[in-house]
């Protein structure tokens, strides 16, 4: 699966329509907070293409503590540092 494809599903809320197995979906918004923030990771072609499909957006509201998956929080957060690095558009976006 790539990120494009993981984004897309939980952007779209794929997790929320059964189409995951049980088992996935409590813990979705972790692996995808995990598998976009290390997409980011110093490639400037994806943060360019997270952006423009709202993945700044995204990967904020994953910031706050979900007792179910206390992990995703702390790769929400590695991944506004990863998508905000070097890239000053996503910055000045958060910023307004």
């Amino acid at each position: 699966v790539g990120w494009r494809h993981l984004f897309h599903c939980f952007y779209a809320g794929t997790a929320r329509t059964g189409l995951l197995p049980p088992c996935f979906q409590s813990r979705l918004p972790c692996f995808a907070s995990a598998v976009l923030a290390n997409a980011a990771y110093g490639r400037p072609s994806v943060k360019a293409e997270l952006q423009a499909l709202g993945g700044v957006e995204l990967i904020l509201t994953q910031c706050q503590i979900d007792r179910q998956s206390p992990l995703a929080r702390e790769w929400a957060l590695w991944g506004v540092r990863n998508l905000c690095e070097g890239n000053e558009a996503a910055q000045v976006g958060n910023h307004a």
